[in-house]
């Protein structure tokens, strides 16, 4: 397994990737314009390299996890945790005082993770997606 921060030539793969797992997109024109940005975050997961896993994230005062995913093949290989600690640890590295998420109130091995992680439920987001609710969560550091 490598991990390693995304770059332009992932995007296309990425934006499939996310339709595929997620069911939404952050979209080839927002990663175009932030891949450069020095707040953005994205890394990429790799298996003999093909791209099996991606978190995207915003660093700074409070930092956010926008995107997240593991295909369902790569799950259960400790993949997904790897890349939640690179950025909690890029995070604290660059003296934020918290990292925001949200994740569908029904997704238990993502919710496990996050808890795992030192993550709180702060409050629910009523009908976040379109059908579920979401736990916006909370890291301080």
């Amino acid at each position: 397994m490598i991990i390693r921060q995304m770059t332009s030539s992932d995007i296309d793969t990425i934006v499939k990737l996310e339709e595929e797992n997620l069911g939404t997109t952050l979209g080839d024109t927002y990663f175009n314009r932030m891949i450069d940005d020095n707040s953005a975050y994205f890394l990429v997961a790799l298996i003999d390299d093909k791209i099996v896993g991606y978190i995207s994230s915003t660093i700074d005062t409070y930092s956010e996890i926008l995107n997240f995913f593991v295909i369902e093949e790569a799950r259960r290989k400790g993949l997904g945790y790897e890349l939640l600690k690179m950025v909690i640890k890029k995070a604290i590295e660059s003296k934020s005082k918290s990292i925001y998420l949200e994740v569908n109130e029904h997704n238990e091995g993502a919710i496990a993770l996050y808890l795992k992680c030192g993550f709180k439920i702060d409050h629910i987001r009523k009908n976040y997606y379109k059908d579920a609710n979401a736990y916006a969560m909370i890291k301080e550091l």
